[in-house]
């Protein structure tokens, strides 16, 4: 099925969707342990790092808008500094932030993951619990009927925070279907009557057993489970979750299909329910079928479990997962966090030169193929960095790009001239730069020296930057013109 995977990732749309749920603030606090305390026999660890990551329904809506969307983002935070940092972060990201609601009553759900050697120690949660009060739901009420028209689809994210009481629950499904709106359910909990009426609900495997009752051991099991569910649900489709066995999928129609994991290593199962939802929701809003939609999320929740901490997986991410054996030009589209491992090799076992270019590449021209050609002279290995969809809109204007990333990604990796392609969302490479350390960066001879993004900081470690001489008369821009010209 993977051909019909890739054709399936080439045809997700960029919807805008509305996810309404519990966000949070996942921090990360690195530590060394080198001595016992005197105190008591117990590790002493030392900072070296914090991070912090959108977590939750938060996560949902990153992903999301990793995989090309727009997304109204719809919560309550509390009113203090983690609050205001998960609004930061969020707005930073393009999530629209207009749906986040401040309840001073409450905390900002906040899990701190204490680490050492890689590992987590221990898990630190502060938050409060306590349902929103009735003039916050209807504010949200007012929010999601004022918006709902603009939506493709809905994601609920339940982590029971109080937010999504089931009042609210169920003004909501009632004015989706009303709206003809698809609306996918993460839930927990006990939630069948919570959630009666949604399109489809997706329980890992615990939460599934919560609700029928019983433990479930066989196939058969969750083939009779998810038949329960799906039938007191009143649902569409009921998609169970099951770690590293993969996905078992029960549509409305009898159909049972079990979807075997396709997780290569598991370093971290933070956030995977998030990933498989906004992937899984993504596909389904875009019109493919559950079964499409489910083998494609088992893809990116086999993808994100293979990070450490919460994660988002990226379209390039996906297609090369699933298309290094359709297509040997799609093996070279990786990840950032690929990329640095394979450069790393390359540099100090190989003694390899790595050379670093990007650009939105469009409409691919002889311009294009030209720096291309002879950026790869000047070293070993060339890296291609593509704008996504997204960013090329915030550069180039809503009206671009014509061509969707994956597919410039898979014309870029075509050419005999590239090693690698990675697609970035940012406005500029300066991360990409800043992680993979090139030896040479290369842009065309248009900028001004002083405009190259990631001079300074190569040049600072021993590297340089070449500019290329343009092909005369030749641009994206002047291509434009002359097919509007010939209108």
């Amino acid at each position: 099925m993977s051909g019909d995977l890739t054709k399936i990732l080439a045809g997700l749309k960029n919807l805008r969707i509305l996810v309404i749920g519990d966000a949070m603030l996942d921090e990360y606090v690195s530590t060394v342990v080198e001595r016992i305390s005197p105190e008591a026999p117990i590790p002493v660890a030392r900072i070296t790092e914090r991070s912090c990551v959108l977590g939750g329904a938060a996560n949902v809506a990153n992903n999301l808008i990793e995989l090309g969307s727009n997304v109204d983002l719809l919560c309550v935070i509390g009113d203090d500094d983690n609050g205001r940092k998960l609004t930061e972060q969020a707005t930073r990201r393009g999530i629209n932030p207009d749906g986040i609601f401040v309840d001073s009553a409450k905390l900002t759900t906040t899990k701190t993951r204490i680490i050492s050697q890689g590992q987590q120690m221990i898990r630190i949660d502060n938050e409060s619990t306590q349902p929103i009060l009735a003039d916050l739901e209807q504010r949200i009420i007012q929010f999601v009927m004022g918006n709902l028209e603009t939506y493709d689809g809905i994601i609920i994210s339940d982590y029971l925070k109080g937010l999504l009481t089931e009042s609210l629950v169920r003004r909501l499904i009632d004015l989706s279907r009303k709206s003809n709106k698809p609306i996918l359910v993460d839930p927990k909990g006990n939630w069948l009557k919570k959630y009666v009426g949604a399109t489809v609900v997706t329980p890992n495997k615990k939460e599934t057993e919560t609700v029928y009752g019983r433990e479930i051991h066989s196939e058969q099991d969750f083939r009779d489970a998810a038949s329960h569910l799906l039938k007191e649900a009143q649902c569409e489709a009921i998609l169970i979750t099951r770690g590293k066995d993969g996905m078992s999928l029960y549509q409305s129609d009898g159909k049972y299909e079990h979807i075997y994991s396709r997780v290569k290593e598991v370093y971290d199962v933070t956030g995977a329910g998030d990933t498989v939802s906004s992937v899984f929701g993504l596909a389904l809003f875009s019109c493919y079928s559950y079964s499409e939609a489910a083998h494609i999320a088992n893809i990116a929740g086999g993808i994100v479990v293979g990070k450490v901490g919460t994660a988002t997986v990226s379209v390039s991410e996906i297609a090369n997962y699933i298309g290094e054996n359709i297509n040997p030009s799609s093996s070279k589209i990786k990840s950032l966090e690929q990329l640095i491992v394979i450069l790393d090799e390359k540099r100090k076992k190989k003694g390899k030169k790595i050379v670093f270019t990007n650009g939105c590449f469009d409409l691919l021209h002889i311009g294009h193929i030209k720096l291309l050609e002879q950026a790869k002279n000047l070293g070993d290995e060339l890296v291609v960095a593509v704008n996504s969809d997204s960013s090329v809109r915030a550069l180039k204007g809503e009206d671009r790009a014509f061509v969707p990333e994956l597919d410039r990604a898979y014309i870029i990796s075509a050419l005999s001239c590239v090693d690698y392609v990675v697609i970035f969302s940012e406005p500029t490479p300066e991360r990409l730069i800043s992680e993979l350390r090139p030896d040479i960066l290369v842009k065309g001879a248009d900028y001004e020296r002083e405009e190259i993004v990631g001079r300074e900081f190569v040049e600072s470690y021993g590297g340089r930057v070449e500019q290329i001489p343009l092909v005369e008369g030749i641009s994206t821009s002047s291509l434009i013109r002359r097919v509007k010209s010939t209108k």
